[in-house]
């Protein structure tokens, strides 16, 4: 994951050197059964929103899958809906 140009991990954001105003504003939610997240109260501003989705396919013990990224620009009082792609 890109903070401000530097590398920091999603799986384990506490690493050495990860900034603090990271750790305090990273927020974590848990998707729906329909792969959905909902991030409530979101202040005006840049964000760049990742996950990982990881599956296995008949009696393959190799996960497919990967990282999908995005950044968004959150303006006000407003419901933004995002896909999530890695492009």
């Amino acid at each position: 994951m890109l903070y401000r140009g530097s590398r920091i991990t999603a799986i384990a954001p506490q690493i050495e050197n990860t900034p603090q105003e990271y750790l305090d504003t990273a927020r974590v939610e848990i998707a729906d059964a329909e792969g959905r997240f909902l991030f409530e109260n979101v202040a005006p501003g840049e964000y760049f929103l990742q996950t990982q989705v990881f599956w296995t396919v008949g009696d393959n013990i190799f996960p497919e899958g990967g990282s999908f990224y995005e950044e968004v620009t959150v303006t006000g009082d407003e419901t933004t809906r995002v896909v999530l792609s890695g492009r």
